[in-house]
C-alpha cells in the first residue's frame, strides 16, 4: 500500500487476470482501492484462448462495471503482446498517457 501510494516513478500499475478464472473478490478490493487512490491501472486478461467465449464476456462485463482499461492476451497466439508492450513502453516514458485506448 505505502510503496503504491509514494512511489514517485509509478505511472501505470497492470493486473493480470486468468481468464479462466475471472475476477476473484480480493481483486474487486484492490481494483476499487486502486481506483479509490486515483492510480492508473490497465487490467491483462491472460488466457484468453483457453476461456470460453460465454466466460470471457462475464469476465468483460464485471471489468466493464468497474471501468478500468483492460487488454486481452494470449500468449499461445501472441495477441494483444504487441499492444501490451507499447502500453508497457509508453508507461517509461515521463508524457505517459492512456492514448492506447483511444
Amino acid at each position: 500500500e505505502n510503496y503504491l501510494l509514494n512511489a514517485n516513478m509509478l505511472q501505470l500499475i497492470f493486473l493480470l487476470i486468468d481468464t479462466k478464472v475471472s475476477i476473484m473478490p480480493s481483486d474487486e478490493i484492490f481494483l476499487n482501492w486502486l481506483k479509490y487512490n486515483n492510480l492508473s491501472t490497465v487490467i491483462v486478461l491472460t488466457k484468453i484462448d483457453k476461456a470460453s467465449q460465454s466466460h470471457l464476456a462475464k469476465t468483460k462485463k464485471a471489468i466493464e462495471t468497474l471501468n478500468i482499461k483492460y487488454i486481452k492476451t494470449s500468449s499461445t497466439y501472441h495477441e494483444g503482446i504487441d499492444k501490451l508492450a507499447q502500453l508497457i513502453e509508453q508507461a517509461c516514458d515521463v508524457s505517459f498517457n492512456l492514448s492506447l485506448f483511444s
